[in-house]
């Protein structure tokens, strides 16, 4: 007969303590930890030691040899640029050139592809420049 009270005093510690812990997580499940508190004022003003601007351009063209060297006048004529306003030309980085070939797609009254049509080679690069 003891030991029948002594297992059910653990299911019952058991159970209210399992209670306890699913009502607490319950309770705090939508609480962020990510927050930021503040109080009182403060003000600093401070000159940034670095910048880094990213840009992008682009060139399309039937011909992938003609979009490559518009492309690449392109990269000349913004490194020239850049360089006559003072950035280093070690501070400018030129991504690789991205190629995709574009299709214009016609569709038959199912929606399924009727006809694939080659419509150019588009070719783009990126350009960042860290000072």
């Amino acid at each position: 007969m003891m030991k029948n009270n002594v297992n059910s005093l653990i299911i019952g510690i058991a159970v209210v303590l399992a209670a306890f812990l699913f009502s607490n997580a319950f309770k705090n499940r939508n609480q962020s930890n990510d927050t930021i508190s503040v109080t009182g004022l403060g003000k600093k003003d401070f000159v940034s030691d670095l910048i880094v601007w990213s840009s992008s351009f682009s060139k399309k063209n039937m011909n992938l040899k003609e979009a490559y060297a518009a492309l690449d006048k392109d990269r000349e004529i913004i490194k020239s640029y850049l360089i006559s306003k003072g950035i280093p030309e070690s501070n400018i980085v030129f991504s690789a050139v991205n190629i995709n070939k574009d299709f214009e797609y016609t569709y038959d009254g199912n929606g399924n592809t009727r006809q694939q049509i080659f419509t150019g080679f588009s070719l783009s690069q990126n350009v960042q420049i860290e000072s």
